[in-house]
């Protein structure tokens, strides 16, 4: 979507997953930044386990411009992932057992992604809206959480 864009939604099916991650990751970056630099959401654990390569070219890339990360998620993070990255905090969310899909608010986007069952798949929705909504949500739930 380009900037001038009021809103736009992409499906992705899963053999275009992986590039799609790859590809999106900067222009992610790029919108984070233009907020508060956070990426927030919830991360359903399957995510990590299907997307474990992807993740740690996503925070092993470094740079000065940088988002850092802040998720909930159905597992405790110490479960997820091995390899620790500074800027990639997780909270073990004890209300989250029924979530079965990983949310993510990126700027001015929000992700969905399925990746508990095949085919996996994902939704992009450029909306100032509804990222800003969702990124309210997540940023309180953050802070409940605690």
């Amino acid at each position: 979507a380009s900037s001038n864009d009021e809103k736009d939604a992409r499906s992705i099916e899963e053999g275009n997953l992986e590039e799609f991650l790859y590809k999106q990751a900067p222009v992610w970056d790029k919108s984070m930044l233009q907020y508060d630099g956070t990426w927030w959401g919830f991360q359903d654990a399957s995510f990590v386990e299907h997307y474990e390569k992807w993740i740690d070219w996503y925070w092993e890339k470094g740079g000065d411009e940088q988002p850092k990360l802040k998720l909930l998620s159905n597992k405790q993070a110490e479960e997820l992932k091995k390899e620790k990255f500074e800027r990639r905090q997780i909270k073990f969310w004890n209300k989250s057992q029924d979530f079965s899909a990983t949310t993510w608010v990126n700027g001015d986007y929000v992700i969905m992604i399925v990746t508990n069952k095949r085919p996996h798949y994902a939704v992009e929705l450029f909306d100032k809206t509804l990222a800003h909504n969702n990124r309210e949500v997540f940023k309180n739930l953050w802070e409940e959480v605690g």
